[in-house]
């Protein structure tokens, strides 16, 4: 009763008219609503005033299940939740631990301390079981402000040391984030203009893996994973990335409350391309298809998975699925607000119809991908290599001369170091056009090494997931279909 007399007393009348209208939508006849006017109009005291007048006794259950349906109903009036029932996901988890946050600093405003402080109870349960480090931290100000001398689960006096360390991992994290957005957009697009990957940087990469060992907490262990992966797969040292994707992909089974679903789906992507990186293409087609299968429709982790999956039957010689994958990719709702993505589809497009053979086409595609060429980026070579390979399957000779001196001259003016596929790639066009457009007679020349698919004696080797959607030396395979 103490908890109803004190919620009640601080509403203003339009939220108590609020909360009746809302009683009376829910059922009919209402007790909640009856209980609701009892206490509102003051005509009973305690509990057993209320339970006599409505069950005429006090010594069942009913009672206290109708106290508990009525505390849950006006909180639910005044304060909606964000989500159904169902929950469960973490970000379903972590509005609600902010709606209880919401609900403590509204009832703290109008000094009704006892029920902000049994809400802030429930949002710090919240936010240690689902790991919400920024929502500890906010919890605790509210406690040292509002029950400076109190010690209740809640309003506990926190430590200096978990102050810290609550900060400390708070800092972690962002940091963690901050780093791989930036390391992201320079593996996406490989600007020419961005900084090569250095000693300096191996140092980082080196410190980055001594903070993941010594971080238990999941969410930020979840970042450093993903920076991790990325420096290792840039370095090319892909067996390495494989295994701390896999140590991603485990962490987000073992701590399944802690993440989002795609957070859950992202942790899948990655292990689906390092193991692609490996050469496991079966196991990067499966697990990229349970992505498809899970995936929310019309999502970006939706749309990646389309790509990986696109992809990888591209490089098998599966045409037939790889073109189901390529229209659902460029069907896809996200293109409408990405030119790049949508370039990018167009751009795998124009390799589909280069297999087929339809070269006038393929090079219609290119034209309507000119998105890419606008980054600076990898995509800019990967798009005039594109080009020339069609020049040269027309036989349109004097145009690849053309073109491919331009090539040159682009990857001349670059200083990265990020550009030695581009530059290998230039070198066998120059060869073949120097043998007078023999296929045979230029394999021959490339076959002493490995220098043309795989990494040795210092030289590029291709990557899947990058500009080169058909591998030069596949290239080199098709005299025949010529």
């Amino acid at each position: 009763m103490k908890y109803f007399k004190e919620m009640i007393g601080i509403l203003t009348p339009k939220e108590r008219m609020q909360i009746r209208e809302g009683l009376e939508l829910q059922s009919t006849p209402c007790r909640r609503l009856e209980l609701f006017e009892l206490i509102d109009a003051g005509a009973v005291d305690d509990d057993e005033a209320a339970a006599n007048y409505l069950y005429g006794d006090r010594s069942g259950s009913a009672y206290s299940h109708l106290k508990a349906r009525l505390r849950t109903s006006m909180i639910d009036i005044l304060f909606p939740p964000y989500f159904p029932q169902s929950a469960g996901d973490y970000y379903e988890l972590r509005s609600e631990c902010w709606r209880e946050l919401q609900i403590a600093q509204f009832f703290l405003a109008r000094e009704a301390f006892g029920i902000a402080r049994k809400h802030l109870e429930d949002a710090r349960s919240m936010a240690e079981s689902s790991g919400l480090v920024s929502e500890m931290l906010i919890i605790e100000d509210l406690c040292m402000q509002h029950f400076p001398l109190q010690s209740t689960r809640a309003t506990r006096k926190p430590s200096r040391e978990g102050i810290n360390s609550r900060t400390d991992l708070l800092r972690s994290r962002l940091e963690a984030k901050q780093q791989y957005n930036k390391l992201f957009q320079m593996d996406l697009f490989q600007n020419f203009s961005a900084a090569p990957l250095t000693p300096g940087m191996e140092m980082a990469l080196q410190a980055v893996r001594e903070r993941r060992e010594k971080t238990p907490f999941p969410r930020v262990q979840y970042w450093y994973c993903h920076l991790v992966i990325l420096f290792e797969k840039m370095q090319g040292n892909f067996t390495e990335a494989l295994e701390v994707a896999d140590d991603l992909w485990e962490l987000t089974r073992r701590h399944t409350p802690r993440f989002s679903r795609t957070e859950t789906l992202e942790a899948s992507l990655a292990y689906a391309k390092m193991a692609a990186y490996n050469g496991h293409w079966s196991r990067a087609g499966e697990v990229t298809q349970q992505i498809l299968e899970e995936a929310p429709a019309g999502s970006w982790v939706e749309l990646n998975a389309l790509e990986i999956a696109f992809l990888l039957r591209f490089y098998t010689g599966d045409f037939a699925e790889a073109e189901a994958f390529q229209r659902a990719g460029s069907a896809h709702p996200k293109n409408q607000s990405s030119a790049f993505h949508a370039a990018l589809w167009n751009y795998y497009h124009s390799y589909l119809a280069f297999a087929a053979g339809n070269y006038p086409e393929a090079l219609g595609l290119l034209a309507a991908s000119g998105e890419l060429t606008r980054h600076k980026s990898k995509w800019l070579i990967g798009h005039k290599v594109a080009e020339i390979f069609n020049l040269i399957a027309l036989r349109n000779f004097d145009l690849v001369e053309y073109k491919l001196n331009a090539f040159k001259q682009l990857l001349k003016r670059q200083k990265a170091n990020r550009i030695d596929r581009g530059k290998h790639i230039a070198q066998v066009f120059t060869r073949l056009m120097r043998n007078d457009y023999d296929f045979e007679v230029t394999r021959q020349e490339f076959s002493h090494n490995q220098l043309i698919r795989e990494k040795s004696e210092g030289q590029p080797g291709w990557e899947p997931f990058n500009f080169e959607v058909l591998q030069i030396d596949r290239f080199l395979e098709m005299d025949e279909v010529f």
